[in-house]
């Protein structure tokens, strides 16, 4: 097995919901930390969902990024081939999301 280290994703999630991560067919990931920053003068919201955007599947719920503040959220999530992470910011390009992790092959 290869374990490769490194940025999962990087980008800035949509109001109606992005797919950060789908893991690869016979592939693992294990996210070590998310980061959202908010270099807006506004505070936003960012939340996480595995494998679908409704309540059932949401991991964090909405919480506040304040203006030009950071939200780290580093609870380890392990992640296998075909599943997905999930962000729903509460404006489009507000927040940058950076996902750090594992991939294992």
């Amino acid at each position: 097995m290869a374990n490769t280290y490194k940025n999962l994703y990087i980008g800035q999630p949509a109001s109606s919901g992005t797919t950060l991560i789908t893991v690869p067919s016979l592939k693992m990931q294990v996210i070590a930390s998310i980061i959202a920053a908010n270099s807006t003068g506004a505070d936003a919201t960012i939340a996480y969902y595995i494998n679908g955007t409704t309540a059932a599947y949401m991991i964090c719920p909405p919480t506040t990024v304040p203006a030009g503040g950071s939200f780290p959220y580093k609870i380890p999530l392990t992640l296998t081939a075909a599943e997905t992470l999930y962000a729903v910011a509460s404006s489009s390009t507000t927040i940058t999301v950076c996902v750090s992790g594992c991939e294992i092959s």
